[in-house]
């Protein structure tokens, strides 16, 4: 029985003819639920389970045919109609870029995730990097703190070097770059995320981190092309930890019995209301392209703005970019990509530290409340105080000690190119690119109003850096087809060379707080001044030879040789080969008759690639530091020395490392790609292992054993184990659509050996704890806590109770045993998008399972230690014998330990993006392509059992030995974004 669906009708739909007829593919079998509708008008019919359909229309109006996996069709309508839907395979023959050149998607052997422009649209990002965050598969982006301008962490396939960079190597149009903070997200046409090895190696010794390929945007229309985008937003910290009242903070401190407090003491200050606020955060980009018969070009700029839920934080960018593109002559084209960007921060927050040293974070809990802000005997002094509590400073005392820091970066990158068509598919390309940036830090302290600044007499900084990278490239390509074969030859090199140049100087005892410059200072002491420079160079050749057999049969072999200025003659050259091999089996003939079928395509690939991010531009020297003599010094009677005229002397900076070589990640990987009913589900999978061998590393010498307490050396090895997979279904075409793309990885992370030392401690505890409590070591993962077992808080005597795991009755270290791991089990990202009449709603959704957070600002908050106050989880405190609570008495003895081990997984909706398509005659009439108001709300909801501010932390950034602390970090925000698309 024929199931039709007719959804909207003409009002003289009574006087139209009904059009019968059939679709089918082009293997003749019928194509069930393809949406037939009236050119130009919503709503439509579905074909049936034969194809059949019926809709009303007089014949010859124009009927549009469409179906997901096939390319849409318009036919006048008549009597009988038999429609054939062609494959439309541009999913497949979408180009990706990877390494020095371009392949069709579906000829792609290697593990490579993209990102495209329409994923990031209409969400709030200022750092490019968030874009990827749960969009691909194997790539674990995080934002370690939510300062604003911040820059994720991104780590592809897990940590690779526990001392060097773990960062991927960014190419933004085919130039390397350490970063992307320069670049508006409006102005990316594609990512592409490099994440095996036999993908990376033809970036050699800087694609160990996995490789982010960027594309921006060119002239496409033909007609020049105006478009807007503009939002603007408020943020906000959801989460606050309450600290204890008055009289909460009075009972305890009789408790603890350190401090002795007024009796007409009252509440006076909401510590969180005065130091955090609501943020605002505002964008407005606008660009210009087109695409005439010789010349491409694309213009933009922007102004980029946020403000910090933070007082005083906050991030300021505007950026230029111009690209442009032109064919000269029939085998000449020239290009120009020209990037300006000028970006102004706060100094952010003293994070890492609780009140007694200037922690932000932490003194919004451990200050009283009934301390006001201002001092009333000294009303230009800070309020501090306590009534005998030694050491602390309020919130806002600490929050002034950054007030006036201001780092300032701005950085051009031109790049001019050139491509010279040589014969039938031979192609010559040179490119040069200049990368230049000046940064500027500078920092004030005044000498008045806070008790550090009149500690100090007041401080100021000045420092400044300009480092230039100039990078050349060449490279030559040969494309020969014969027949069913098609071969890909390419042969470059490349020279990159950078030149840092670095100044500084630090002054104090100021005058007061109108001159803020270093000229309002009567102090700069020995050493406190001072320039450097340093210089790298990078030589590589490289080459590629891709073979295809009809789609069917794909093999890539990459090499490259990298020399480097960083390292001995010796040992600064070396080799990074790769092979890749493909197989659609789609294309054999016992699969090419299955009508479900799309494609199936099995990989693997092999590769090695370096890494040398972990050592300085003279690494393999013998070098040197200044030790400066007081030439102001008067001499004492009998000394002879010539203080006036003296020199610096040198004192032994290193221990020299001439056999120190590259750091080198071994990679294999195999995959597979499905695409199901004609592109209606699609699935990729890969599994990989990573070897990295010879790490870099800084190895700690005992004490008095050499004149530096510490060598680099190539140290360690570790591994790298996992799976990924993705998948992207379309459930609905039509006037009602909704896809669906989700994403899961797994990766074991584990440090297999160490040669000279075999434990590395690292991170930090409070002060009163005093404790490492990350310990690395051969056998596990990077980053375990380290600490005590607690069993819980004795019912009896109120102390934690800790596990004597030697069994000798008692509690020692030796009773340390490993206590969490900061490392996920898995990563995971789902985005839901539907459309509906014009309405497109998109879900973001996004988390993490299994990894640990040591939650370090609870020692300082529910420590009860000293007289500082506490949050109001120690109301639970055990009191009397006999007392069952899960929180000890005051003054219990606190170690690191499970206590403060928590379950860091979490479940966000990410982001919720609803636009609308305004449509009318009158938006052509004016000129106008497309209006689309949109509202989007991100870090909207959080499912977690973490008691901290936000479960997405790290105090210690990007680091790979040490992770999951969190201490006072600055929190996440939610925020709400209007914003309006508009193009001319």
């Amino acid at each position: 029985m024929m199931s039709m669906s007719l959804l909207f009708l003409a009002p003289a739909a009574w006087a139209q003819a009904v059009i019968n007829g059939t679709v089918m593919d082009g293997t003749d079998d019928p194509v069930i639920g393809a949406i037939v509708s009236v050119k130009g008008h919503t709503g439509g019919v579905n074909t049936d389970i034969d194809g059949n359909f019926r809709i009303q229309a007089e014949p010859g109006t124009i009927l549009v045919f469409s179906s997901v996996g096939f390319q849409t069709l318009e036919m006048p309508a008549a009597d009988n109609m038999r429609v054939v839907l062609h494959d439309d395979n541009a999913l497949l023959d979408e180009v990706v870029v990877i390494g020095y050149g371009t392949v069709k998607r579906g000829d792609v052997t290697t593990a490579v995730s993209s990102v495209s422009e329409k994923e990031l649209a209409n969400r709030p990002i200022v750092s490019a990097a968030q874009g990827i965050q749960g969009k691909a598969a194997g790539v674990n982006v995080m934002s370690p703190n939510g300062s604003p301008g911040s820059a994720p962490q991104i780590r592809v396939r897990g940590t690779t070097s526990m001392n060097g960079s773990n960062s991927p190597l960014y190419v933004v149009d085919g130039v390397p770059v350490d970063n992307i903070d320069f670049l508006a997200a409006s102005d990316i046409e594609s990512m592409q995320i490099l994440k095996d090895a036999s993908s990376a190696a033809i970036y050699g010794s800087r694609g160990a981190n996995g490789v982010v390929l960027i594309t921006t945007k060119g002239g496409q229309s033909k007609d020049a092309k105006i478009s807007l985008n503009a939002y603007y937003g408020i943020t906000n910290v959801e989460n606050k930890i309450k600290p204890l009242n008055t009289a909460q903070y009075r009972e305890l401190m009789e408790e603890i019995g350190i401090v002795s407090l007024p009796d007409d003491l009252t509440d006076q200050t909401n510590w969180f209301d005065e130091v955090f606020r609501t943020g605002r955060t505002q964008n407005y980009q606008l660009a210009i392209s087109q695409s005439a018969d010789k010349m491409r070009y694309y213009l933009s700029g922007g102004y980029t703005r946020e403000d910090g839920t933070i007082r005083y934080s906050n991030f300021e960018r505007f950026n230029f970019r111009a690209n442009i593109e032109g064919t000269l002559r029939s085998w000449l084209e020239v290009r120009a990509n020209i990037s300006y960007s000028d970006y102004t921060s706060n100094g952010g927050i003293i994070s890492g530290n609780g009140g007694s040293r200037g922690g932000v974070i932490i003194s919004c809990i451990q200050t009283p409340t009934y301390a006001p802000i201002w001092d009333t005997t000294n009303p230009d002094y800070y309020y501090n105080n306590f009534y005998g509590v030694s050491g602390l400073t309020h919130p806002l005392d600490n929050l002034a000690r950054t007030k006036y820091d201001k780092a300032k970066e701005n950085r051009i990158l031109a790049t001019g190119e050139m491509i010279l068509h040589l014969a039938k598919g031979l192609q010559f390309q040179t490119k040069f690119t200049l990368d230049r940036r000046n940064y500027l830090k500078t920092t004030f302290l005044d000498p008045v109003h806070t008790t550090y600044g009149r500690e100090q007499g007041g401080t100021g900084s000045d420092e400044r850096n300009v480092n230039t990278v100039l990078t050349w490239d060449n490279v030559l390509n040969y494309k020969l087809q014969a027949g069913n074969n098609s071969f890909d030859f390419m042969a470059g090199t490349s020279w990159t060379d950078s030149d840092y140049r670095n100044s500084w100087i630090n002054g104090s005892k100021y005058r007061d707080d109108q001159v803020q410059t270093l000229n309002g200072a009567n102090k700069i002491a020995l050493g406190a001044a001072g320039s450097s420079a340093s210089e790298w160079a990078i030589q590589s050749f490289f080459g590629r030879v891709s073979y295809n057999y009809d789609s069917r049969y794909l093999l890539t072999a990459n090499i490259r040789v990298d020399g480097s200025s960083k390292l001995h003659p010796d040992h600064r050259w070396s080799t990074f080969p790769s092979v890749s091999a493909a197989w659609r089996l789609s294309q054999e003939s016992f699969l090419r008759d299955k009508r479900w079928l799309t494609d199936l395509k099995l990989r693997a690939g092999w590769g090695q690639t370096g890494n040398q991010g972990g050592i300085g531009d003279y690494a393999y020297l013998q070098r040197y530091n200044f030790s400066y003599v007081e030439w102001y010094k008067t001499p004492a009677e009998g000394d002879t020395f010539d203080y006036a005229n003296a020199v610096p002397g040198l004192v032994q900076a290193n221990l020299r490392t001439e056999d120190l070589k590259w750091e080198r990640t071994t990679q294999t990987n195999v995959g597979v790609d499905l695409s199901l009913l004609n592109g209606r589900l699609s699935f990729t999978g890969d599994v990989y292992y990573k070897k990295t061998t010879d790490m870099l590393m800084w190895v700690s010498l005992p004490s008095g054993s050499a004149a530096a307490s510490s060598i680099q050396r190539n140290e360690g090895e570790m591994s790298n184990k996992g799976i990924e997979f993705s998948i992207t279904s379309h459930q609905f075409e039509g006037d009602f659509s909704w896809s669906t793309s989700y994403n899961m990885s797994f990766n074991k992370n584990r440090l297999d050996k160490l040669a000279l030392q075999q434990v590395y401690y690292g991170g930090s505890t409070n002060d009163y704890v005093n404790e490492k409590p990350v310990r690395n070591e051969p056998g596990r993962p990077l980053g375990g806590f380290y600490g005590y077992i607690s069993d819980g808080v004795d019912p009896e005597t109120g102390e934690l109770m800790y596990r004597d795991l030697n069994g000798d009755g008692r509690i020692s270290s030796s009773d340390r045993t490993y206590i969490g791991d900061p490392n996920p089990d898995f990563t995971f990202g789902m985005t839901n998008n539907f459309s509906w009449k014009g309405f497109n709603l998109s879900i973001f959704l996004q988390g993490s399972y299994g990894n640990d957070i040591l939650n370090v600002g609870r020692m300082d908050t529910e420590g009860m230690y000293n007289g500082m106050n506490q949050s109001t989880r120690v109301l639970d405190r055990w009191r009397i014998p006999g007392q069952i609570t899960d929180v000890p008495k005051a003054g219990f003895d606190m170690k690191t330990s499970t206590y403060f081990i928590e379950d860091g997984s979490y479940l966000r909706v990410k982001d919720i993006s609803l636009s609308y398509d305004v449509k009318g005659n009158w938006m052509k009439r004016a000129g106008i392509s497309k209006i689309q108001p949109y509202v989007t709300a991100t870090n909207l909801l959080t499912w977690t059992k973490y008691s901290g501010y936000d479960p997405e932390v790290n105090q210690y950034g990007d680091s790979g030995a040490v992770q999951g602390i969190d201490y006072g970090t600055y929190p996440q925000s939610r925020s709400f974004i209007f914003g309006l698309n508009i193009e001319f």
